[in-house]
């Protein structure tokens, strides 16, 4: 393994003290499981989503019928209650801080047999942090709640499952379906509040065995459903600290002067002006202050759904559950002190995974050389020396390349390129417009 990713590897570590500290987890969670202050909501059919490669499974969704009204319910993984601070693994996943998403496969925060323990499964009872929304006509939120809660998942449904059931609606089957229209119905009250939808396929390198492919993931109402599902549990523990003034790390995004409007007449492909505005907002930001997030049109936001795979959500589980047992929790000061940790190493990884991305792209070009690429122009980052950013529509990718003239095209243009010349020294490439065919 390389040595920036030394930190990731678990293999470093002795396996006998690895084995008995995952055996000792193993051991509280079945204890855990006996919890009688835990609301018990297994009668309710719960659904995890997610790809199928996916072996850290945070979250789960499920619909509640209360007097006639329905109920949304989203689960998350209590694995603060478990991964205790100064343990073992607390300081294993801060020195990760995340799980990082490469190429030719996934970095952990977690080893995968200890993630296996803290993921929610099928027919598996788990103890989750619930929130709950009752929602109005328009989609605001009417009620909410926080619980500690004992979940059994009925189902492991990968996107296109989770779309057939959805599409198709069985009756023996509905809650899927009525999940998806209570979300689109939020989703839609978030678009009255400014919110900006960034839709468009997305291709993904993979790498195995020196063999590069590329898999095309393209928006979906599970995804949809999912996105927002999550986006409403961070805005409900955003909305319960800022009630309780308790502190948190949120997560904010300034306003920006440009909207979906400015690029929507640039092309006629609908995705590419969403790609085009993409680069023109503000960058979202940590901060524990409360900030609206204009992106997604909420006035607080906080990132709370992945504690398998984000350390900060870790501690937005810990600060919840201290605050909710009546214990004491983290001051403003400690929080402030854990993000700028956070913010440091989370730049870190962005570098890697760039870095990475950047080098297998440069691959897969080189192996593509004579290949002529439908593109669209979608940033000018350094006019000077024709440095760009292409939407290559074959592999679905934004890259950052040199475009000979350019200053002869317009933001938006679709048109064709070819390779003119690769630096294999420093992964560059250079691209020519063509009107070959």
């Amino acid at each position: 393994m390389k040595k920036k990713y030394t930190r990731f590897n678990y293999a470093n570590i002795n396996s006998e003290q690895l084995k008995n500290e995952i055996n000792t987890i193993k051991i509280e969670y079945e204890a855990l499981l006996t919890d009688k202050s835990l609301l018990d909501l297994c009668h309710l059919t719960t659904y995890v989503i997610d790809d199928n490669s996916t072996f850290e499974n945070d979250d789960a969704i499920s619909i509640q019928q209360i007097n006639g009204n329905q109920r949304i319910w989203i689960h998350i993984s209590d694995v603060s209650s478990l991964i205790r601070e100064n343990s073992f693994f607390d300081n294993a996943s801060f020195k990760r801080i995340s799980s990082v998403y490469l190429p030719f496969g996934t970095l952990p925060m977690f080893p995968k047999k200890l993630a296996d323990i803290l993921s929610l499964k099928s027919k598996k009872k788990s103890i989750t942090i619930s929130a709950y929304a009752d929602l109005d006509d328009q989609g605001s939120i009417l009620h909410m709640g926080i619980k500690r809660t004992l979940i059994q998942p009925d189902y492991n449904l990968t996107y296109e499952e989770a779309d057939e059931l959805i599409d198709y609606a069985p009756v023996q089957e509905p809650d899927l379906f009525h999940l998806s229209e209570l979300l689109t119905k939020r989703r839609n009250y978030r678009l009255t509040k400014g919110a900006i939808f960034l839709e468009s396929p997305q291709g993904k390198f993979e790498k195995f065995d020196e063999i590069i492919s590329i898999k095309i993931i393209d928006p979906s109402e599970s995804r949809r459903l999912v996105g927002e599902a999550m986006i409403l549990m961070g805005t409900i523990v955003a909305k319960f600290a800022k009630k309780n003034q308790l502190p948190l790390i949120f997560r904010c995004q300034n306003k920006s002067s440009h909207t979906v409007k400015d690029t929507e007449d640039i092309n006629k492909d609908k995705s590419i002006p969403s790609l085009i505005l993409k680069y023109k907002l503000k960058k979202a930001y940590y901060s524990t202050s409360s900030f609206k997030h204009f992106g997604l049109g909420l006035d607080s936001y906080v990132q709370a759904t992945s504690p398998i795979r984000r350390y900060c959500d870790i501690v937005i589980q810990r600060q919840i559950l201290k605050f909710i047992s009546g214990h004491s929790y983290y001051s403003k000061f400690e929080l402030d002190y854990l993000y700028q940790s956070i913010n440091s190493k989370s730049r870190d990884i962005s570098e890697i995974v760039n870095e990475e991305y950047a080098r297998i792209s440069f691959e897969w070009f080189v192996q593509n050389k004579d290949v002529i690429f439908e593109v669209f122009l979608i940033k000018f980052v350094s006019p000077n020396i024709d440095l760009v950013v292409l939407r290559f529509k074959l592999i679905e990718r934004d890259i950052v390349c040199f475009l000979s003239d350019s200053n002869n095209i317009n933001i938006g243009q679709c048109f064709k390129v070819k390779i003119s010349l690769f630096d294999n020294k420093s992964s560059k490439l250079y691209f020519k417009e063509t009107n070959n065919q």
